[in-house]
């Protein structure tokens, strides 16, 4: 029928497939002429787990439940293999935040001491996190650069980006995340993102985009 979806034939490095079943669950896939994310969702969806676990314990059982799945079900059934090879690289996010935290089994011990040790290691993590938030949506915005080469949605994308900037150093300031007061090249940073997206995005003759 004229309506039917156009079937979109995908190519992902081995290891990427490890994000199928997730992706299969949510019915998620990208359509013709869109671009395929499983990369970066992969990325950071790892990261984001371990963050929310971050201890030694947690990560190290739910390593050893991935490995007895992996090794017993998983040998013979392709649909079992995926879904704990998955949950095997959450673990050792898991593992590795919470050695990097010094968090084992609530319990806290040695860690990376910008993030585990003094009274500030609770702002440095969330220091860390938002870091890592405005780095996962500006490779959305960074991907659309590369989807659409055209000099305008170029500049627009950069504007973007640098209002994640703007956004990130406003938190981190009314949040007492950085010391001292707000930098003034963050009124620069929010004047030149301004120029660029009415540049980039806006169309004059099309008040919608506004």
């Amino acid at each position: 029928p004229a309506d039917a979806a156009v079937p979109t034939l995908l190519k992902k490095p081995r290891w990427v497939k490890l994000l199928d079943p997730l992706m299969n669950f949510l019915s998620l896939s990208p359509g013709y002429n869109e671009a395929d994310v499983s990369i970066p969702v992969l990325i950071f969806l790892t990261i984001f787990f371990g963050i929310l676990i971050a201890d030694v314990a947690y990560g190290a059982l739910f390593l050893a439940i991935s490995l007895a799945v992996l090794l017993t079900k998983g040998r013979s059934n392709p649909a079992v293999r995926l879904p704990a090879g998955l949950f095997l690289l959450f673990s050792l996010s898991g593992l590795f935040w919470g050695f990097l935290t010094g968090n084992y089994g609530g319990y806290e011990w040695h860690g990376l001491p910008y993030l585990s040790e003094g009274p500030e290691k609770d702002n440095h993590l969330k220091l860390v996190c938002f870091a890592i938030g405005v780095l996962h949506l500006s490779v959305g915005h960074l991907m659309r650069i590369f989807r659409v080469r055209t000099f305008r949605n170029t500049i627009a994308q950069i504007g973007w980006i640098m209002v994640l900037v703007g956004n990130f150093m406003v938190v981190c300031f009314l949040l007492s995340l950085i010391p001292g007061p707000l930098p003034k090249w963050v009124v620069w940073n929010y004047a030149i993102a301004l120029v660029l997206l009415f540049a980039g995005e806006i169309e004059l003759h099309d008040i919608s985009t506004l």
